[in-house]
């Protein structure tokens, strides 16, 4: 009986500990929750064509853009800090969030974290400037050499090059995956040699379904083989380029 009377007063006094405990593991799965939405939300600023985002199918910790009922990839968006190694400003990195659709042209840019020394003085100098904006619509195969075709910032030279570094360098890694790569032009209406090589069916004519796609490469390599022979039948006709 005793015995008994102890598990009771044992429950008893372990049940608000157990309270406790679920009333916090709530609280952590609520700021996990509203973390995603935020993290989100400053997503569909970076690449506004995207309804939708999901890790990407890649080696890169990076975010697939989708819009439309049937979804279809208009891009990436990409923390800085995931693609090492980072641009360091006058006092430390700056992270940003970059967003990029799948012909490489940078569409959006947030400053999600920074702590230049030169904040105490002027505040969030970067953003109030206006600096961000200039950087949509960039081709990531541009310099993005400040005082060319990059505005800088009066006074923080060191963190508008690194601004600008760490955008062009992180995008450029992104640019490696094949997807990218893959470039759909005018003769894909009638040549159909990547359609053809494909072996998910993710290519029909010059469309490219990216959830389809495995990036085997099958398609480059077939098409890099068939104009070699190409433009060696076109040599021996004597049919100049």
């Amino acid at each position: 009986m005793k015995a008994a009377w102890r598990g009771q007063i044992a429950l008893v006094a372990a049940l608000p500990i157990f309270v406790l405990l679920l009333a916090f593991a709530s609280g952590v799965l609520a700021q996990v929750s509203s973390i995603d939405e935020i993290e989100a939300e400053l997503m569909r600023r970076v690449l506004p064509g995207a309804s939708s985002f999901e890790p990407a199918e890649s080696i890169l910790p990076i975010y697939a853009g989708y819009a439309g009922s049937e979804p279809e990839l208009v891009g990436y968006a990409f923390f800085t800090p995931d693609l090492p190694p980072e641009e360091i400003g006058y006092s430390a990195p700056i992270d940003m969030l970059v967003g990029m659709n799948t012909e490489g042209t940078v569409t959006g840019l947030e400053i999600v974290h920074y702590t230049e020394s030169y904040k105490s003085i002027r505040g969030d100098f970067i953003n109030t400037e206006g600096f961000p904006q200039q950087f949509s619509g960039m081709e990531i195969s541009e310099g993005f050499r400040v005082g060319r075709n990059v505005d800088g910032i009066s006074r923080a030279t060191i963190t508008a090059w690194a601004v600008a570094r760490g955008i062009r360098n992180a995008a450029r890694r992104v640019s490696l995956i094949s997807p990218f790569r893959i470039k759909r032009v005018r003769q894909c209406l009638y040549c159909k040699v990547c359609e053809h090589s494909c072996p998910t069916g993710a290519i029909e004519g010059p469309k490219i379904d990216f959830k389809e796609c495995v990036r085997c490469d099958d398609c480059e390599s077939k098409l890099i083989h068939q104009a070699g022979r190409w433009k060696k039948s076109a040599q021996g006709s004597g049919i100049r380029n």
